[in-house]
């Protein structure tokens, strides 16, 4: 990882731990059911289970609203769409957020390693390549593999580029 990537994340990390005090306050008036949520929200009592459940729960999230691989990608360049992004989470899945910010730099570090740290073994990634193919058929696995690993495995971005 480059000092430029490493300071990116650490400069996303402050801007997420400053967001959880916007996050908490902004529900003081909500109703009992979300008191409850914000009382009663981890995934489990033991610290790191709880940490592992929440990046497991916000990689199930990526299978269900792919876009928010994008609105990630673009969030960790640009630190100025933190707080819709989260605001975007939250609205997808409020326990979720809450059990995010419980741990910010290290949830989102692994979450970073797991969306973007991709192998560069093109039978890794075949099934995003077939997709693909699917819509342009008369490109090769190969170029279709080199497009996709500069487009940080992101299909929507993959996409746009052979457009």
């Amino acid at each position: 990882m480059s000092t430029s990537d490493s300071s990116e994340e650490d400069n996303l990390t402050s801007s997420m731990l400053s967001l959880t005090n916007d996050l908490n306050s902004s529900t003081l008036s909500i109703n009992e059911n979300e008191n409850n949520l914000l009382n009663n929200y981890k995934y489990s009592n033991d610290s790191q289970e709880n940490i592992d459940i929440t990046i497991d729960n916000f990689i199930k999230l990526t299978k269900d609203k792919p876009n928010i691989v994008t609105i990630l990608h673009n969030t960790r360049t640009n630190k100025d769409l933190l707080p819709e992004f989260m605001k975007y989470i939250k609205l997808c899945d409020h326990k979720l957020a809450l059990n995010l910010m419980d741990d910010p730099g290290y949830c989102f570090e692994t979450i970073f390693d797991i969306l973007f740290n991709k192998s560069d073994n093109i039978d890794d990634h075949i099934e995003e390549i077939n997709k693909i193919l699917e819509i342009f058929p008369n490109y090769n696995k190969e170029y279709i593999f080199e497009l996709l690993k500069s487009n940080n495995y992101i299909i929507e971005n993959t996409l746009e580029s052979l457009f």
